[in-house]
């Protein structure tokens, strides 16, 4: 137990080797030194905030692969804030969280968060800039398309957010990419997509451009920060640190290392102040140290080591996952040498040729799968990008990619018209888009795939520059880190470069560079398309997760029906060694219930859609009152002849009411399948539920009426096993006939399956082996229905057990699906939860129900079941995501996997019911289950209404009173004593 919570609170250990020295740097974007000596990388290539202390050792790490983090401040008392920003296509500014850290790195949540508008591929939004803690305030610097504004967040007023200090600024006619504030002298700093600084004092209307140099080649300004009064600039174009004094700008650093710009390629380096006369840079090839004073630049030590305490922490990770790993193979071991013993050879054999060839089958496919499918998705996506590419470089004019030649273009004609074709074909225009398919060019109403990026450049000087690809990073015009000269050489000779496996500045790529050829054959420029490979591994490894998880289910489908086919061949044979009148066994009432619930199952889920596809407002009801009509049509004829079932099978043989009960069944289905309207696919349904109700209580009477105590709880065992597979395999198969058969096709099928139960039947019953209600039920006893119902134990059985029980099972049937798709699970998923619910319910509850049984009485039983029950709303509501869910539901399958089988033997043995006949205890029960499932959808609605937290602790602790007064009751002992009485009879 000590291991498995400290694996969980430790999980993020995982992301390194138990012995590794520290974490590597890919493509680090921010480094800061803060006021204690403290350090802090963020590192986009591997998403990540590293944190070293005072002696430049790692003590604690944190990884976020949603996150873009690009600032990063510390407050006084060691807490964190870091901006986090979300991009459409690795393009468009999204939204932009201020997230909060502790200082031991635990994520805390964002105080501040804002989202962005945009309807197009390329579309100007806005960033959270300059982030700095001052007086107990977090502030930061943002613009709107009118104002540049400075904004603090008061960490000690709730985090209210406060207006600072804002200027006018028309961002259409220059477009700003860098802002800060000089908090002193109340002044804002701007660098433009122009390549122009500006300075405007606060509560003026007038911004001063400052006088930043002009050299030859280009200047393009990156990024700033203020250390003082003074203003330090780094320029990506001439590879100069400047700094501005309030009068003009100065040249402290160069960072080129020589003229060759393919062994030095520019870089996109990041400021940050590190005290009082020194700022950090950043870029995805070094860190230096630079003080503004001396101008004197000194590598920063980016290999990191671990801290001794972190390194502690991550190997007793490790030691303690494989702890649980022995463990978990050492339960195992026990619990199949116990099985062994306990139970036939057949039945391990069985189970444990299951469990191999499972885990076989899925090992084989993890391990052929990824190399195979990744080989293979990737080329079909380097296939998607290289036709994309193609397609842009054909239609958009190379003209006007040789007239954008600085960064005063961003504002021209040709520049717009290069945006403008691809915001009219991206994913998020209103128009329709050019596609290239397997027949060719083609026009789709859905746009290019969400995970690419695009980007247009230009060469210059056999160099490539970007013109387009992120309108809040740069402008028009900047340089591209392409460190092979080869390459552009290559792309000079009209060839198309595929890079799969590019390291960049903001992580790892598989991208093309398509030519852009003018009409004088001149190649002017690249189309650039690609795809993030941290995006790509990740879409890969949910590919891969789903066929495994599809694999294993369609495996263990098959089995599970492989096993209900021997399990009836096993019944076949027994009934054949039968005696002459003596009684089959109640297991075998295993393969009709299976058979029964499997064409029930599968007929449900296209329900809705065929009777909302037959619906005519003729009818004259609304369509959802009449499709729920038709659905609940069902329910309600199985409640109502599973109470006439229990007067007639004292009056007629068991075996002639289940095939009159299958006919009338499969008659119910033929006319669904034959619908013309909504009346008559209602008639056919309320015939199936007539027949299935009568069909489930004759079977669960079978068995209550076997004469050894023995037989009983094993028959219900059996029931409750076959019933569960049924729902199992009906949801498993249903879905597929609805896709190849149609609507129709289910009903047929499911017509087909009641033919096979009434065949079934006629082979293992018979009047001489089936138990006759006379033999067990005195004639005389003369208990009427409402003598029955005034029964202490038996209003405490519907009211204080059933009835609450089965309206909490709609967590699983109602709530499960809305819950599901909120933490983001799509539909199949879904129904895998629900499976490995009902499979759960299957494997362990024939196990669990013997034993429990064995060393309890029944009501014990039914209370550990609904405690458990009780206990998992609860935790969910103090637990509400996709963790929480998952336990919730393992919990809910243990419990019903004995419940079900246990509350039948408990009311069928209650002397009442002996002397009502089990039979109509039974139809009386069958009646309040199925009053009970249909209001679960409502109780679960209303706590979607007035809070989950709220509600499911409500139901909770009233499902635990409940229970509580069940035992109280089953502790009387009077009713003991009567009970006891009643057994000497």
């Amino acid at each position: 137990m000590a291991s498995s919570v400290y694996v969980y609170l430790n999980s993020d250990c995982f992301s390194y080797k138990p012995f590794n020295n520290g974490p590597e740097l890919s493509s680090p974007v921010f480094y800061m030194v803060t006021d204690n000596g403290e350090q802090y990388f963020i590192d986009q290539g591997n998403y990540r905030i590293i944190a070293l202390n005072n002696n430049g050792k790692c003590k604690w790490t944190y990884t976020n692969t949603e996150a873009s983090y690009k600032e990063l401040a510390q407050t006084s008392d060691g807490r964190i804030f870091v901006t986090n920003y979300h991009f459409v296509n690795e393009t468009t500014i999204s939204d932009i969280s201020i997230d909060e850290f502790s200082s031991s790195g635990k994520f805390l949540g964002s105080i501040y968060s804002i989202s962005y508008p945009y309807r197009y591929l390329f579309e100007k939004t806005s960033q959270i800039m300059d982030l700095q803690f001052y007086d107990n305030t977090l502030s930061f610097v943002t613009r709107t398309d009118d104002k540049l504004i400075q904004y603090a967040i008061d960490l000690n007023n709730n985090d209210e957010l406060q207006l600072k200090a804002s200027v006018p600024w028309d961002d259409e006619k220059e477009h700003a990419i860098k802002y800060c504030y000089h908090r002193d002298k109340e002044l804002f700093y701007v660098i433009t997509a122009l390549g122009n600084i500006y300075e405007i004092p606060r509560g003026e209307n007038a911004a001063k451009l400052l006088p930043y140099p002009k050299q030859e080649g280009f200047n393009i300004p990156f990024s700033m920060v203020l250390v003082g009064d003074r203003l330090v600039v780094s320029d990506i174009g001439s590879r100069m640190i400047n700094l501005y004094d309030g009068q003009s700008f100065h040249t402290i650093a160069n960072m080129k290392k020589d003229d060759d710009f393919f062994t030095d390629p520019a870089l996109y380096y990041s400021i940050a102040s590190a005290g009082q006369n020194e700022v950090t840079l950043t870029s995805s090839f070094d860190a230096y140290l630079l003080n503004v004073n001396e101008g004197i630049l000194t590598p920063i030590n980016t290999s990191i080591v671990f801290f001794t305490r972190e390194q502690l922490r991550i190997i007793l990770t490790w030691v303690c996952s494989l702890v649980l790993l022995l463990a978990g193979i050492g339960l195992t071991i026990a619990f199949a040498v116990y099985y062994y013993k306990k139970s036939d050879s057949m039945d391990f054999t069985y189970n444990f040729m299951m469990i191999i060839i499972i885990i076989a089958i899925s090992a084989l496919i993890i391990v052929n799968y990824t190399t195979i499918t990744y080989n293979a998705y990737q080329d079909s996506a380097i296939d998607k990008i290289s036709s994309i590419g193609n397609l842009i470089a054909k239609n958009i004019s190379a003209e006007d990619v040789k007239n954008i030649d600085s960064l005063e273009a961003y504002n021209s004609q040709s520049y717009q018209n290069i945006v403008n074709f691809l915001n009219t074909n991206s994913s998020t225009s209103e128009y329709d888009v050019l596609e290239i398919g397997e027949s060719g060019l083609t026009i789709k109403e859905s746009g290019w795939n969400d995970n690419t990026y695009i980007g247009v450049n230009k060469i210059i000087d056999e160099r490539l520059y970007i013109i387009l690809e992120m309108p809040e990073e740069a402008g028009a015009l900047y340089p591209l880190d392409v460190a092979e000269k080869d390459a552009i050489n290559l792309l000079l000779q009209k060839n198309t470069l595929i890079f799969p496996d590019y390291v960049g500045y903001f992580g790892s790529y598989c991208l093309v560079q398509v030519p852009i050829i003018s009409s004088s054959d001149e190649v002017v420029g690249t189309v650039e398309v690609g795809f993030n490979k941290n995006s790509f591994m990740k879409d890969i490894r949910t590919k891969q997760r789903q066929v495994i998880i599809t694999i294993a289910v369609v495996l263990m489908l098959s089995i599970l029906l492989l096993k209900e086919i021997i399990y009836f061949v096993k019944m076949f044979f027994f009934k054949r060694s039968l005696a002459e009148n003596q009684l089959m066994s109640a297991d075998s009432v295993r393969t009709p219930m299976f058979l029964g619930q499997t064409a029930y199952s599968m007929s449900i889920v296209c329900g809705p859609l065929f009777a909302t596809q037959l619906y005519n407002e003729a009818i004259g009801i609304s369509k959802e009152i009449a499709v729920a009509t038709a659905y609940s049509s069902t329910l309600l004829f199985v409640g109502i002849f599973a109470f006439v079932s229990g007067s007639l099978v004292k009056k007629v043989a068991s075996n002639r009411l289940i095939a009159v009960s299958t006919i009338i069944a499969i008659v119910g289905e033929l006319t669904a399948a034959s619908s013309g309207g909504l009346i008559q696919f209602i008639i056919g349904r309320c015939l199936f539920g007539a027949g299935a109700g009568m069909i489930l209580n004759v079977l669960d009477a079978m068995v209550a009426m076997q004469p050894d105590e023995e037989q009983v709880k094993q028959g219900f065992t059996m029931s409750s096993a076959g019933t569960q597979a049924g729902n199992i395999f009906g949801v498993g198969i249903g879905a597929t006939v609805m896709l190849t058969l149609g609507y129709r096709g289910v009903y047929v099928v499911s017509a087909v399956i009641m033919s096979l139960l009434f065949a079934i039947s006629l082979v293992l019953y018979n009047k001489n082996n089936v138990p006759a209600a006379a033999n067990f039920v005195e004639e005389d006893s003369g208990t009427s229905f409402f003598d029955f119902l005034r029964n202490k134990r038996v209003l405490g059985y519907a009211f204080l057990i059933i009835i609450p029980y089965f309206l909490c099972l709609g967590f699983i049937d109602y709530f499960l699906p809305l819950a599901g798709k909120g933490y983001g699970l799509n539909e199949q998923e879904i129904s895998y939860i629900v499976i490995i619910f009902g499979l759960i319910s299957i494997s362990f509850g024939p196990f669990l129900a013997k034993k429990l049984m064995s060393m309890f009485k029944t009501y014990i039983v039914l209370i550990i079941s609904t405690v458990v029950v009780s206990s998992a709303l609860i935790y969910y509501g103090f637990n509400q995501s996709i963790i929480g869910l998952v336990i919730s539901c393992l919990a809910f399958a243990f419990a019903d996997s004995f419940f079900q089988s246990v509350q039948n033997i408990y009311i069928t043995q209650l002397p009442e019911s002996i002397r009502y006949g089990q039979g109509s205890t039974l139809a009386f029960s069958n009646v309040v289950i199925g009053i009970s499932a249909m209001g679960q959808s409502y109780i679960f609605a209303f706590a979607l209404i007035f809070g989950v937290k709220k509600a499911f602790s409500i139901i909770g602790i009233g499902f635990l009173a409940l229970t509580a007064l069940f035992l109280i009751l089953n502790l009387n002992k009077k009713e003991r004593a009567n009970e006891s009485s009643a057994n000497l009879r």
